[in-house]
């Protein structure tokens, strides 16, 4: 819904309606009937051009707008059709079909398009059949595409001022009826019955008559057209009642005519009073703008219009199978994209369980690394005090026991708790010769202390510390007792004995003063 273009032309006049049409109401914005721009042939005669007067006078915004087509009745072939008992979905083709029987001028190319009239599918039907040459369909599209204008639809004209009619509260009563619409040099008679168009005709009215002569053909016309009626099928019926298109007062004359020549009512239809207009914006000439505002009012509705040369009935079409499985394949790739969305979000909840996984993994694992490290501290400090060796006294016992400074400097010595509750000490350092180390290792050695040298070897000559060793010592738990004999006073014969029950290196030499380790 919005904005959208009613417009049809003839030899004179172009007509057009601009509106906005809404559900079901039509809100006019402009309305105008443009004289038509002429354009002079080779021969010299002068031809009406259609496409210069829409330009000129709609406009490039209006030309954008979808258009609504009016179709003038004189370049339309009716045929009245009575085809076998048929249902709507075969009615197309038996039209068709019966149409090019009974019409040399229509083919298989000919816009065809009908309007069913009655009976259900079991009775015969009666159609109504409308065709338009296809010389004319594709003039009218030219015109249309030299002025910038895609018709949407292309509409008969006497058809669409019937369906303004039948949607006003005049049809209400559904008494036959007949619509008189002048129109141009044009003058369009249409017969409707208990809601539904039974015929219609168009007669040419020569331009420029004085308007007594205008009405005096026109009144000429509407006998011929009762005349015609009475022969249609209306039931029992004649026409009661003949409306004049147009504002109060345009036709007054004509109307007073009808009455006193054929003594039935007749008034005149105001084709503005369906739609939204300002009263200063109706053109002059109204009741000619009665098949726009039809068309639009049925656009609006979104109903099917009575005749539609752009989109005629048509037979449907068979189940498109390659169009079944497109939507079946569609669905299974539908149906796969979810799956695969679904999958992979659980996937990506996977990844992010698994990523705090991991990170709990790590921070547990620095933890136990530094749990490990603080065990190994506490298990060294542990170990080292299960020794219970009073390592003082055992290096009291080493100095006691170790040559003199002169003869041996240890340079680095080191404690580590041992197995069993002993410990292990490791020291190097220089010494003057290779027996000193061994003297040493021979003072040292006894139940408690295992003691071994390796890589004693020269270092060249530099002074009288001229050799180097490494030495390893082993030392078991022994009694507390043992270390208190250097309490007794030092060179009296019970500390001497002490020391050597101790070591007990009985027959060894005498001992000098230790360098300190």
């Amino acid at each position: 819904m919005g904005k959208i273009l009613a417009l049809d032309w003839d030899r004179r006049q172009l007509r057009y309606v601009v509106a906005v049409i809404g559900r079901k109401t039509v809100k006019v914005l402009a309305a105008a009937e443009v004289t038509m721009s002429t354009v002079q042939e080779a021969d010299g005669e002068e031809c009406p051009d259609p496409a210069a007067t829409l330009k000129s006078g709609l406009g490039r915004s209006a030309a954008r707008l979808p258009a609504l087509v009016g179709v003038d009745r004189a370049s339309v072939e009716t045929l009245p059709l009575t085809l076998p008992p048929a249902t709507d979905a075969e009615l197309p083709e038996l039209v068709l079909n019966q149409a090019i029987r009974e019409s040399a001028s229509i083919t298989e190319d000919t816009a065809l398009d009908f309007l069913p009239l009655g009976g259900s599918a079991g009775e015969p039907r009666e159609v109504l059949a409308a065709a338009l040459a296809a010389d004319a369909l594709a003039r009218i599209k030219r015109v249309c595409s030299q002025a910038g204008i895609k018709p949407a639809r292309m509409l008969l004209r006497p058809y669409a001022s019937a369906s303004l009619f039948l949607r006003s509260r005049h049809a209400e009563t559904g008494k036959p009826c007949l619509l008189v619409n002048l129109v141009g040099d044009e003058v369009d008679l249409t017969v409707v019955a208990e809601g539904k168009i039974v015929f219609t005709r168009t007669a040419r009215i020569p331009h420029g008559d004085a308007p007594a002569e205008t009405d005096r053909r026109v009144l000429a016309e509407i006998g011929r057209t009762l005349m015609v009626a009475m022969q249609q099928r209306m039931g029992d019926q004649s026409v009661s009642e003949i409306l004049v298109f147009g504002s109060p007062g345009d036709h007054q004359g004509l109307i007073e005519a009808i009455r006193a020549q054929f003594e039935l009512a007749a008034a005149e239809f105001d084709p503005f009073e369906a739609v939204e207009i300002r009263r200063e914006g109706i053109p002059e000439h109204a009741g000619s703008f009665a098949p726009l505002l039809g068309m639009l009012l049925d656009e609006a509705d979104g109903a099917k219009h009575a005749i539609d040369f752009l989109h005629p009935r048509r037979a449907p079409k068979p189940p498109n199978r390659r169009r079944l499985l497109a939507v079946i394949a569609g669905l299974l790739v539908i149906g796969g994209l979810f799956a695969w969305y679904h999958q992979s979000q659980e996937l990506k909840k996977l990844d992010g369980a698994i990523a705090a996984l991991a990170k709990t993994r790590d921070e547990r694992k620095a933890q136990a690394t530094r749990a490990y490290a603080q065990a190994q501290v506490v298990n060294s400090l542990r170990a080292w005090h299960n020794t219970e060796m009073n390592w003082l006294d055992e290096l009291r016992d080493l100095s006691v026991r170790f040559p003199s400074g002169a003869d041996m400097v240890v340079l680095q010595m080191a404690f580590s708790p041992g197995r069993a509750g002993g410990a292990t000490i490791t020291f190097s350092g220089l010494a003057r010769d290779p027996k000193i180390v061994v003297r040493m290792e021979s003072n040292i050695r006894d139940r408690y202390h295992d003691i071994r040298s390796k890589r004693v070897q020269e270092r060249g000559p530099q002074g009288s510390l001229a050799w180097s060793f490494e030495t390893s010592l082993s030392v078991a738990p022994r009694p507390k007792a043992s270390y208190v004999a250097h309490r007794k006073p030092e060179g009296s014969a019970p500390a001497q004995a002490a020391i050597a029950s101790s070591g007990e290196a009985a027959g060894s030499a005498p001992r000098q003063q230790g360098g300190q380790p």
